[in-house]
């Protein structure tokens, strides 16, 4: 049976910026070829056992020829994939996606196009820079660098009133520049060039024709340049934000890099997000089945990260099992991110230690429960046995469950410049070491909690536990740390 394949825009940015429609793709397709210039971020909506092929795409550096990515697709469709074409930005501003469907067409493989965000409006508008104005440009072009060549072609250009807009050009902006000028335009003509647009490195230098390629030396790709009168123009909306400009990394499993990234960039925080800790899933076999089918007989379950909760309930819902079994049952959780997980299925925990770790759950199990109680862990293989060595050491019968373990995996950059570097688990600081990661010379480290900052300081030296144990007590630990270096 012949698959289909969609080519799907991935926007010009992180996850946040890919359409509803393209997620959902994502989601349950069985393979995806990728740009180079797609957010990396993007492939974690991918389900783990579909195949990810790189096909590189990015300017000057085209790893996979054109035409064997497009035979590629159809291959992958004739043996029955549903294969996501990953295109950066939109699949028809300078995708090169007319030569893909056409191979789709002849091969008889059906197809869809999903729009993404173009950066060729996107990035300009995040820095400031309208392409129309009624009063200074009421249209705009967008050019790719690599046909911007030619003196009848900026003199076409340099005629315009309207705002020019080149893609993948950081190489000839001084060619570009001396063209227009050559071509009739003012040298005065404003300009701009923004890099590594849409991500926390966005960087924007603005000038004239003359000027521009001396100013934007330095810039990286990929780049953006903006010629016209709008060039001129900074509508970024003027709002103080207690990190603005500090940059910071979150490591972790990608539940905890995905909302601490946000948390701190909702400060204004630069953030770069490693999800280096992989989470494997453990099927608990025959214990947990066992374990689910006499849940009334434990005077407690204790749950030690939001993922043993979801995976719980997972195997729960397999099972059919019925929630009612839990009645009389205690709960206890050792955070508040593992009681909101709990929360989610309906469960309201009776006991969360006020420091989040299992050393303080297992003191407060000890606390309420009898000797000869039997209490439930439900806990990461490689977790602390702190938990279970404070119940039996209270006369408590400790059973243990892993239903799931970790493992480190490279994924993702770790600028140079990064002043602090938060740590979500003791596993994060471990896959940090074994994924070759060097932490940067004068950047702060900041834990979650206790645990985890005495890893980091065996590791690195140095290491401030948060307060609360939370994302949000990370966030205030780097905002007062940041203040006292003086942002």
């Amino acid at each position: 049976m012949t698959g289909k394949v969609y080519l799907v825009g991935a926007g010009c940015g992180g996850p946040e910026l890919l359409t509803l429609r393209g997620k959902e793709l994502l989601e349950s397709c069985t393979a995806v070829a990728y740009d180079a210039l797609a957010d990396r971020r993007i492939l974690r909506f991918v389900p783990e056992n579909s195949r990810k092929i790189a096909v590189g795409k990015r300017s000057g550096a085209h790893s996979v020829p054109q035409e064997q990515i497009s035979r590629l697709l159809v291959e992958l469709a004739l043996s029955g994939e549903t294969v996501v074409r990953l295109k950066g930005g939109d699949p028809f501003v300078f995708g090169r996606s007319s030569e893909e469907i056409s191979a789709l067409r002849e091969a008889g493989v059906p197809f869809e196009v999903v729009p993404g965000i173009s950066s060729c409006i996107a990035v300009p508008e995040l820095a400031g820079i309208p392409v129309t104005s009624r009063r200074v440009s009421r249209g705009f072009r967008v050019i790719t660098a690599a046909t911007a060549e030619g003196e009848p072609l900026f003199e076409r250009y340099a005629a315009t009133e309207e705002t020019l807009v080149f893609l993948m050009g950081l190489a000839k902006v001084g060619e570009i520049a001396q063209g227009l000028i050559r071509g009739g335009m003012s040298p005065q003509t404003p300009a701009a060039v923004i890099s590594e647009g849409a991500s926390p490195r966005q960087k924007t230098v603005h000038g004239s024709l003359d000027d521009i390629a001396e100013k934007a030396k330095n810039s990286s790709s990929p780049a953006i340049i903006v010629v016209g009168e709008t060039a001129a123009f900074d509508l970024r909306a003027k709002v103080f934000t207690e990190l603005g400009g500090v940059s910071a990394a979150v490591v972790g499993t990608e539940s905890f890099t995905s909302r601490t990234g946000l948390l701190l960039a909702e400060k204004g925080a630069n953030v770069t997000e490693l999800p280096i800790v992989k989470i494997t899933e453990r099927s608990g076999g025959a214990g947990l089945d066992r374990a689910i089918s006499q849940l009334s007989s434990y005077s407690a379950l204790a749950f030690v990260s939001r993922h043993g909760v979801e995976l719980f309930f997972r195997r729960m819902k397999a099972l059919r099992a019925d929630l009612r079994s839990l009645a009389g049952v205690k709960i206890a959780a050792v955070g508040s991110s593992t009681a909101a997980a709990l929360e989610e299925h309906g469960l309201i925990p009776d006991l969360v230690p006020e420091e989040f770790t299992s050393a303080a759950l297992g003191e407060r199990l000890a606390e309420e429960l009898p000797r000869g109680s039997r209490v439930l862990i439900l806990r990461n293989e490689n977790g602390s046995p702190e938990l279970a060595e404070r119940l039996t050491s209270a006369g408590i019968l400790a059973e243990e469950i892993a239903l799931y373990g970790t493992k480190a995996e490279a994924d993702g950059e770790l600028p140079e410049d990064c002043r602090f570097v938060a740590f979500g688990s003791s596993a994060g600081v471990g896959a940090f070491a074994e994924t070759g990661y060097i932490l940067p010379k004068n950047a702060a480290v900041i834990c979650i909690g206790e645990e985890t900052a005495q890893a980091a300081r065996k590791q690195f030296g140095r290491a401030v536990a948060a307060h609360p144990h939370t994302a949000e007590g990370i966030v205030e630990t780097i905002i007062r740390e940041a203040k006292n270096e003086t942002i």
